[in-house]
């Protein structure tokens, strides 16, 4: 084998070589926690109330919009039908008891 000087050998960690420099961390950046997020103040009934009063219209309309497709859809489904049945159409009561009077023939 041949002797080589250090200067002599390619540098295998050098950006030069195509691999991309890995940015440099200290020991508490590799092992810190992670971050919670800021914690939110609970509700309260006025700010429900301001909330609530101050989308009452969107509200209204989402309701009044949601009625009318409900009832759209509905008559498309089983539209509402009115007709004229050509005959009569013969009413009998049975088991009827006896003690039951008809004032009324049709």
């Amino acid at each position: 084998m041949s002797e080589t000087t250090i200067a002599e050998q390619p540098q295998r960690d050098s950006p030069a070589v195509g691999r991309a420099a890995e940015p440099i961390t200290t020991p508490a950046e590799s092992i810190s926690a992670p971050v919670a997020p800021p914690a939110r103040a609970p509700l309260t009934l006025p700010t429900r109330l301001r909330f609530i009063a101050a989308n009452l219209g969107t509200f209204l309309l989402a309701l009044v919009l949601s009625l009318f497709i409900w009832v759209a859809a509905v008559n498309e489904q089983n539209p509402p039908r009115e007709d004229l049945y050509p005959l009569d159409i013969p009413i009998e009561l049975i088991n009827r008891p006896p003690s039951l009077v008809l004032t009324m023939r049709w």
